[in-house]
């Protein structure tokens, strides 16, 4: 995936052991939610960006059975896409659901037995992207940064959706106790 939420070292743990991604994906799945329903985007984002990277990582590695495994990909993108309009990150927003019906797309070559079910998750996806489609584009360079909260003490995320989303130090899953 070209956004990246999770630190290298967690990226490359959760790779190297991918049963450790799904706790990792509710622990980051859980706290995003509860900030989204609190109406707290900022602090939401980095949550539900490891939610989805996890699950991307679940998904790749077959770590769930497939049902469950798309469901998770799925929400865990929508959520997020759903954060960045809410932070009026429209660009951000497309890209993430560009990210997720591309990886489905593969999927269904990947997973020909699974085309019924993989399709059930676009068709939630593409009303999200056509929605996105009426947004006028966003106005905000991808060096603008947003300010969020990471246990008491105040940090600065850099958007940069070339080169990863954040700086190890503030990779979300720091919070995750192992």
């Amino acid at each position: 995936m070209k956004m990246r939420f999770l630190c290298d070292m967690h990226r490359f743990e959760l790779d190297s052991r991918p049963e450790r991604a799904t706790n990792c994906w509710q622990n980051s799945y859980d706290t995003g939610l509860l900030l989204y329903e609190q109406q707290m985007w900022s602090e939401a984002l980095p949550h539900f960006g490891c939610a989805f990277e996890s699950s991307e990582i679940l998904l790749s590695n077959r770590v769930l059975k497939p049902q469950l495994g798309y469901d998770l990909f799925t929400s865990s993108a929508l959520l997020l896409v759903d954060t960045f309009k809410a932070l009026n990150y429209i660009n951000q927003s497309r890209e993430v659901c560009s990210l997720a019906m591309n990886r489905l797309e593969h999927e269904l070559r990947k997973a020909p037995n699974a085309i019924h079910l993989i399709k059930q998750h676009l068709n939630k996806l593409y009303p999200a992207m056509q929605s996105l489609e009426q947004q006028p584009f966003s106005t905000i360079n991808t060096d603008t940064k947003l300010a969020t909260s990471r246990t008491k003490t105040a940090a600065v995320i850099t958007l940069n959706t070339g080169n990863g989303y954040t700086p190890s130090q503030l990779c979300a899953r720091h919070e995750i106790k192992k």
